[in-house]
Order: C-alpha cells, then sequence, then structure tokens
C-alpha cells in the first residue's frame, strides 16, 4: 500500500484533480436524485392531503318537485317523457362502484339532538335579512300563542273538494315562542289560513272568543332596500336601508295550523307515523252523503288549539290543559333547544368543506385517530358558538333523536334570492327518541354558507361528530339527501370517471370537486418532471466522470502492479494494496460530492428547478451509499484485472515482440 501512497503524494494535484472532479459528478447526481425524491415525496403528501369527491348533480331533480310523469328505470332513477333522467343516489353509486377509479362511498348521517342548555339558532338570530320562515321548520318556528278570534272568512279551495277559512286573530300573548322572534306592540295580529275542522266537520272558532293555538309561527320577513335622497347640491345619495317584506295579504304574522295548506306531513302521512312525527299530522273525512271532504285532527293526537276563558295560565293548569302543559310546550321548547346533527367519517366528503367554503375559524378539525375510534368530539358553527358563548374545550350534551326530513325547492318560487334544495328535520318527538346521551367536547368551530339554499348545504345549527362516536350508527344511514352522499374517486381521475358514468347511461349524474388538486398536482409533476431531468443529466455525468477517474488511476498504478508481481508479490496483496488506495480516494470524492450537494441543493433546484422540493437528508446518504458502493465494485473488478494479467507481456505502451524458433540463426542474428 505504501509504494501506490507515495505515487500519489509525488503528483498531489493530479490526485486532487481527479477527486474533486468525481466530486463534483457526484454531487450532481446527488442533487437531481434528491430533488426527485422530494417532488416525488411532495406529490405524495398532495395526494394524501387533498381528497376528490363526487357528489350527486340533482340533475332533473326539480321536476320531481313539480310532480311531472316519470317511469322508474332501475333503484331509484326516473325517466320523463322528454327523455330527461333523474338518477337517484343508490343508481349512481351503484354505477360508480364499478368503476376502477372509484375509493369508497361516504354516508353521512343526518340526525337530530337535544342540547342541554343551548339555545337554537335560527335563520334570523344573527342577521334578521337572513331570515326566512322556510328555513326555520319545522323545530324552530314551533309556537303557541292565546289569542282572540277578530274576524272569520270561509271561502272554497281551488280543488272545490273542501273548505277553508281565514282567521283574523288578536294576540293576547306569546305562550311558547322563541325569542329570536319578536312581538313589536304596533302589529298585534295573527293570521290564519287553513281548512281544519273539527271531528264533526264544523269551523271550530268563534268570533270574540279565546284560544291557545299551536302552529308554525312566520315573523316578519326583513329585507334590504335602496334609499335614495338628494343632497343640498342635487347629488343623488343611495343608502341600504332595512324594511318589513310583506310575504302576506295582510303583511303580518301568520300561524300555519300543523294540519293545513301544505304541509309536508299530510301528503306523506304514514311517514309521519313512521317518523314519531303522529301528532303533526291531519286527517281527511268526507262528510255523509256529500262529495265533500274536510279536514280534522287524528284521533289520539294533540289538540290543535282549545277554547279558554279567563286568564291562559289558569287554562294550563287545568285538567283540560295538561296536555299542552306537560307534553305540547314541553315538547316545543326541546325543539327549540335542538340542533343539526352530521355523523361522518371526512369531512372534505361535504360539499363546502370541500370546495373550502367552509373552513375551520377556531381550533382544529377531526383528526384521523379520532374518527376510527369515534372519539367524543365535535366542531359547531361560529354563529351558534357565538349565540350560546361556547368555546374550543366546552362540553356540550347531546341527546339524539333519529327524525325524518322534508325537502323545500326554491327554484319553483323566488324567496329573498334564495334557489336550490335545502333539507329540514321534522319535530323531535318521543317516538323518534334513540335513547344515545353522549357528552361531546367542542374541538373546533367552523364558518360557512350559514343559510342559504341548495341541496349540498348545511345550516347554521349543524354539528359534526365523527361517525363512529354514536353506538349503531350504520342503522341510521340511508337517508336520499344529497348533501349526505358523496363518493371518494382516485385524485385526477375525473375524466375517466365519468367516461365510466357515460358509458353506463349516467352522464351527469355526479359533479366533481378536488380542492384545487388539478392545479396543484400539474405544478409538482412539472416539478417531478424536471428533477427527473436534472437527476439524469447528474446520473450521466457520474458515470463518464467515473470512467475517467478509474481509467486514469488505472493508467497511473498498472506499472507499479506489474513490478510488484515481478517482484513475486502475490496477485491478492497487489490487488488489495492498490484498492485500499483507491477506496481512500472514492471515499473522499463521496464525501465531499455529498456535502456540496447539501450546501448548493436550494441554490441549484431554485435555479434549474421551477421550484425547490424539500431536502431529504435520506436520500442523500443513499445515494452517497449507492455511489460508493458502484465506484467500490468498479474499482474493485478493474484493480482485481490488472493484477492478474499476463506478467510475460510488456505494458506502458511498449511493443511486444515475439520470437520464431524456427528461423536460421542467421536470421535471428541478421547476418
Amino acid at each position: 500500500m505504501g509504494i501506490f501512497r507515495k505515487q500519489t503524494v509525488r503528483a498531489p494535484w493530479t490526485t486532487v484533480l481527479l477527486v474533486l472532479l468525481l466530486a463534483l459528478s457526484i454531487a450532481a447526481s446527488s442533487i437531481g436524485f434528491a430533488a426527485w425524491v422530494g417532488a416525488r415525496k411532495q406529490f405524495e403528501e398532495i395526494d394524501s392531503q387533498y381528497t376528490t369527491i363526487a357528489i350527486l348533480s340533482g340533475k332533473n331533480h326539480e321536476k320531481l318537485f313539480l310532480g311531472e310523469r316519470a317511469t322508474f328505470v332501475g333503484l331509484d332513477s326516473l325517466e320523463f317523457p322528454d327523455g330527461s333522467k333523474y338518477i337517484g343516489p343508490m343508481s349512481a353509486k351503484v354505477t360508480a362502484q364499478e368503476s376502477p377509479y372509484f375509493v369508497s362511498a361516504d354516508s353521512n348521517i343526518l340526525l337530530s339532538a337535544h342540547v342541554d342548555g343551548s339555545t337554537a339558532i335560527t335563520s334570523g338570530t344573527m342577521d334578521v335579512l337572513d331570515y326566512h320562515s322556510e328555513m326555520d321548520d319545522y323545530c324552530y318556528s314551533l309556537s303557541v300563542f292565546a289569542v282572540k278570534c277578530e274576524e272569520i272568512e270561509v271561502y272554497t279551495h281551488l280543488s272545490g273538494e273542501t273548505t277553508m277559512y281565514h282567521i283574523v286573530f288578536d294576540i293576547v300573548d306569546r305562550v311558547c315562542l322563541m325569542d329570536a322572534y319578536d312581538l313589536p306592540p304596533y302589529e298585534d295580529k295573527l293570521y290564519v289560513n287553513t281548512e281544519l275542522h273539527d271531528r264533526n266537520g264544523e269551523i271550530p272558532f268563534e268570533v270574540g272568543k279565546t284560544y291557545l293555538v299551536r302552529g308554525r309561527y312566520s315573523d316578519y320577513p326583513m329585507t334590504p332596500t335602496n334609499i335614495i335622497t338628494i343632497d343640498e347640491n342635487g347629488n343623488k345619495q343611495i343608502t341600504v336601508g332595512v324594511r318589513r317584506k310583506d310575504d302576506f295579504d295582510e303583511g303580518g304574522r301568520a300561524l300555519l295550523l300543523e294540519g293545513s295548506g301544505d304541509l309536508i306531513f299530510s301528503s306523506i302521512a304514514n311517514l309521519g307515523v313512521m317518523s314519531g312525527v303522529q301528532n303533526f299530522i291531519k286527517e281527511k273525512v268526507q262528510y255523509p252523503d256529500s262529495e265533500k271532504c274536510y279536514w280534522t285532527t287524528p284521533e289520539n293526537c294533540w289538540p290543535y288549539y282549545a277554547e279558554y276563558e279567563g286568564d291562559w295560565r289558569d287554562f294550563l293548569e287545568s285538567d283540560e290543559g295538561a296536555v299542552w302543559r306537560n307534553e305540547i310546550i314541553t315538547n316545543f321548547e326541546m325543539n327549540h333547544a335542538s340542533a343539526s346533527v352530521i355523523l361522518t367519517d371526512n369531512l372534505n366528503t361535504l360539499y363546502n368543506f370541500n370546495s373550502g367554503d367552509a373552513s375551520i375559524l377556531e381550533g382544529r378539525a377531526f383528526e384521523e385517530p379520532e374518527y376510527q375510534n369515534g372519539d367524543a368530539v365535535c366542531l359547531v358553527s361560529a354563529s351558534y358558538a357565538l349565540l350560546n358563548g361556547y368555546r374550543v374545550g366546552d362540553i356540550i350534551s347531546l341527546d339524539y333523536y333519529d327524525t325524518s326530513y322534508s325537502q323545500i325547492n326554491f327554484d319553483l318560487h323566488t324567496f329573498q334570492g334564495r334557489q336550490g334544495i335545502t333539507v329540514n328535520r321534522l319535530p323531535l318527538t318521543e317516538e323518534n327518541r334513540m335513547d344515545i346521551r353522549k357528552d361531546y367536547t367542542i374541538i373546533g368551530i367552523y364558518t360557512a354558507p350559514e343559510w342559504t339554499a341548495g341541496q349540498h348545504s348545511f345550516h347554521a345549527d349543524t354539528i359534526f361528530v365523527p361517525k363512529a362516536s354514536v353506538p349503531g350508527m350504520e342503522s341510521y344511514s340511508g337517508k336520499s339527501i344529497a348533501m349526505l352522499n358523496s363518493i371518494m374517486i382516485e385524485n385526477g381521475s375525473i375524466d375517466a370517471f365519468e367516461t365510466h358514468m357515460a358509458a353506463n347511461d349516467k352522464a351527469g349524474a355526479y359533479l366533481y370537486f378536488d380542492q384545487g388538486y388539478t392545479e396543484a398536482a400539474t405544478t409538482v409533476q412539472t416539478l417531478i418532471d424536471n428533477a427527473m431531468r436534472l437527476m439524469l443529466v447528474g446520473v450521466a455525468m457520474f458515470l463518464l466522470a467515473s470512467m475517467l477517474f478509474l481509467l486514469l488511476f488505472a493508467r497511473r498504478v498498472s506499472a507499479v502492479m506489474r513490478s510488484m508481481r515481478l517482484l513475486g508479490v502475490p496477485k491478492r496483496k497487489t490487488w488489495l494494496e492498490s484498492l485500499a488506495v483507491l477506496f481512500v480516494q472514492e471515499l473522499t470524492a463521496v464525501a465531499v460530492g455529498n456535502a456540496l450537494a447539501v450546501v448548493l441543493y436550494e441554490r441549484i433546484t431554485a435555479q434549474l428547478l421551477a421550484g425547490t422540493p424539500a431536502l431529504d437528508v435520506q436520500s442523500i446518504l443513499l445515494c452517497a451509499g449507492v455511489q460508493l458502493g458502484l465506484l467500490g465494485l468498479a474499482g474493485s473488478i478493474w484493480m482485481y484485472e490488472i493484477a492478474g494479467r499476463n506478467l510475460m507481456q510488456r505494458t506502458s505502451g511498449i511493443r511486444n515482440k515475439r520470437i520464431n524458433f524456427t528461423q536460421r540463426p542467421s536470421a535471428i542474428s541478421g547476418t
């Protein structure tokens, strides 16, 4: 080894230049490899952080509300006479699951809960301009009034089948009403349009008498309006004011008796009974010897009205008032402290969170272990938290109810600019109570569009919890609400997935949202491609530099190795001593090169790539190990080959002249 070391020392600059050349190529290849690895990891991180969902488009859903004739074409899908189709969630899901790009189907669950010590948030609680009575049905608008009948006007329903009547009540007092609804003194009238009769088919009200009445209350809606004034200089000034909107002919408050008008229960009475709302339905009865019918309160149903004399408080304390005191008012007050609860395994499968319209304002979102373990943690809206004084870390108690729901299509009429379908929970009753009560810790407060219509919108009263936090939660799923039903597909597969759906006659069934994944992935893919090019250039430089380094090293030591062999040094010893010197130089080059790679990484990548992937030290170490291994292997093989060359063979550029022993001596001597 000493002779090889001395030879290296005799020409130090040559050795330094060769090692430096090799180190630079090593640095180039390491930077390229590290950049490629970093870009790949960045892509993987993006892929894990983004969720691509497909949510039901609701295409042709409005035709269902319009009652257009249609025929079933499979599961819950319908075809209309014009050839258009409504594709239901079950049909869409079955086809989606057949796609190779399908990941999972996430069926969020909508429940109701009574929240101890809370006040429910209504559409106009935080901003009167958000108020609309349709948004407060059916839990928050439930009300009981003490009234005096002032006027009755009878008329025939447009169908000609039933008799309706219009009543003007003087409001004596609010018996059960949410504080969100104000009662200004200048208009103490309550207007009722109803077709509800007593069991004998008679109108149950008389002018001048006092009653307790229950129903769904509608307060004065508010709407912004432009106020135009002219200043002293004649310039027009426009300011925004607020005025009450006359949604009703009389321009006042209204009460919809639960058995009247367009109440959803009247058309799905059986569903109502099954859903535990039998106290909120009506019954249709035909008059004897007549083709006409009337609506009345079913037997064993809470009364919608009760006549009283004197003070309504005394009536409530009576035996007749017991049902009002102990059941009706108690139930309404429970509904006034209720909330919607969505059970989920992934917040990002909900459109508002996926699109960024909903986001965490304080605290944090759910983490994966909390989903899996069903931890008792929850998210509440900012408005709901502000109304009730909730903060992150507070504990709320949820008493669950499996209520049914109704859907209101705002596209069919104009309601303060709202469009789309909104979902309303039906009332909480003892019959739909689940007997599941749990305390939840608030870990996050979110902000979202609060009182908008749309089949994928949720209201400000919505609390989110992990699905697994409710025992037997899967038995409560299956509600065909677009907001609750979405599927996850592979990131970047939207076009291919929609092609699959179209090929199975389900084109347009889904809308797709990827949280901006396409843009982010495109940027990172460009980074990966550039890093790949840089790595290939670096590898090429490394291979060329390695070949040159080994070639020059071999030329420098081959003569010494031959001399050692001629002097009787064993082949193995010669090989090992030359290899030791070579390995030291290679190790030095690898160490210096990778040190340069770490130092120059950010500067090089910033100049040559469309970004700077995070440097992964492990990739540098891996690269160093591979480089040293390749150099060591190649050097070992080459030095072994040189050490084993035929000692009779001349080297160093001198021609090896062979002697022909068959020639005559004179020929050999040249004489």
